[in-house]
């Protein structure tokens, strides 16, 4: 059922509740309401009466649900109503609602949500987007509404925090999408997103909810040797395994660039390699750094191309071979 909004001592219709009977025989289901009973009414009855509902097998009864806004004299404010029906030999055995009734003092009333959001990001992350939605649940239009969004330390957007929404009438609704990103140094754990709005009116509303920030570790790995076989006494000792030296090995590896790999995927890429030695042949290559080759599993050369890295774990972070 969704949000309603009445002013003090309102009576204000909620919504229905089918009561559906799939069974064989007639069955009795016990209505409640909490805390909140003596103020929410099922077909007109108090639901701090426990009262009970007979449905004939293979039929449906629909209760028609009614609340009390708050006595005048508190505080504006938004109340959750639970109902549960319930039969100790139904199947489920019972089964709950849940609705927010507004109690307001009259004019406009500026309810906030945040609509779309991730639950969960990661260090790093980009574009996450986000929706705010403001809606007037009074009985007056609010005029000049506007919509700031308050992002946690760390984030950034190269969008406007604050939109303008205008006029909102009764009963109307805008919404408002922006992109973060995440920082890599932004703190993990839970942190919370809140929009803030205002009208000309001087009505205001907030909203807020939880996101946890995962933490990721960005490396960077460097190759750091191969072994070549020569002929004759380009590197001395004949047929034996060899270190490139500084010169030679930036004459073997032909690119210097970072590959993004993505996190919780397995990829391969290509590395350009290209042989120092004008009279000998490379055999046997292979590849080493930290953090690196502990993931990998197969290092292929392609003829002309270089060497492809395969690897059966997910290589997370950045890795920039040189």
């Amino acid at each position: 059922m969704p949000t309603q909004s009445g002013i003090f001592d309102a009576n204000v219709s909620l919504g229905n509740i089918t009561i559906n009977n799939t069974g064989d025989y007639t069955l009795g289901f016990l209505a409640s309401a909490g805390a909140l009973g003596s103020r929410v009414f099922l077909n007109n009855t108090a639901a701090n009466t426990n009262p009970f509902f007979n449905v004939g097998n293979n039929t449906a009864i629909v209760l028609n649900i009614t609340g009390t806004a708050r006595p005048a004299g508190q505080a504006e404010g938004t109340d959750t109503i639970t109902i549960t029906i319930s039969n100790s030999s139904g199947i489920p055995n019972s089964s709950s609602t849940s609705t927010n009734l507004i109690t307001n003092s009259g004019g406009p009333y500026l309810y906030n949500q945040i609509t779309e959001y991730s639950a969960s990001v990661t260090q790093g992350d980009t574009e996450i987007a986000l929706t705010g939605k403001v809606t007037n649940l009074g009985n007056e239009s609010a005029t000049g509404v506007n919509l700031t969004f308050v992002l946690p330390t760390g984030w950034s957007t190269e969008d406007d925090l604050t939109t303008g929404m205008g006029l909102l009438l009764v009963g109307a609704y805008d919404t408002y999408t922006i992109t973060a990103d995440v920082a890599s140094s932004a703190p993990n754990g839970t942190q919370t997103i809140n929009i803030t709005s205002i009208s000309n009116e001087n009505k205001t509303g907030l909203a807020s909810v939880s996101t946890t920030v995962n933490e990721v570790a960005v490396s960077e790995t460097t190759t750091e040797e191969t072994t070549t076989t020569t002929p004759g006494g380009s590197s001395g000792g004949g047929g034996g395994g060899n270190t490139l030296n500084t010169v030679e090995s930036e004459r073997f590896f032909q690119s210097e660039e970072t590959f993004e790999i993505t996190r919780g995927e397995s990829q391969s890429f290509i590395i350009e390699l290209s042989n120092p030695y004008l009279d000998g042949v490379l055999e046997n290559l292979k590849i080493r750094g930290q953090e690196f080759n502990r993931k990998i599993v197969e290092a292929e050369i392609i003829n002309k191309k270089g060497m492809k890295i395969y690897s059966e774990k997910p290589l997370k972070g950045k890795y920039k071979l040189t």
